[in-house]
């Protein structure tokens, strides 16, 4: 196996995977570009989805999202890096009931 390949596979395993493991939300940025697969996007939210973590997306304005992707968040934001505001991003993860991992509202 590449050594390459092999480094990430373990930072993958050692790293990232028990962070995800622990955390109670998942905040996914969603790369902007349509054209380029982000690998690391990818398995983020491969292991978000497989651990059954409630995912909290986040766009840029105006940004196109395939429907597949939208079906696996449970919310969406979308936040202008020109223009942050963090109190929406806040309020996104305080709709999220920690017991059950999806929205309130849709409870």
């Amino acid at each position: 196996m590449d050594p390459e390949w092999q480094a990430y596979v373990t930072r993958t395993q050692t790293e990232l995977l028990p962070m995800i493991e622990g955390s109670s939300i998942g905040l996914s940025i969603v790369p902007t570009s349509p054209d380029k697969v982000d690998i690391k996007f990818a398995v983020e939210l491969g292991l978000m989805i497989m651990l059954d973590k409630p995912i909290i997306m986040v766009v840029a304005p105006n940004q196109v999202i395939p429907e597949k992707l939208r079906r696996v968040a449970d919310d969406i934001v979308v936040h202008d890096p020109e223009h942050p505001d963090p109190s929406v991003l806040i309020e996104a993860m305080r709709k999220i009931n920690h017991d059950t991992g999806r929205r309130v509202e849709d409870e």
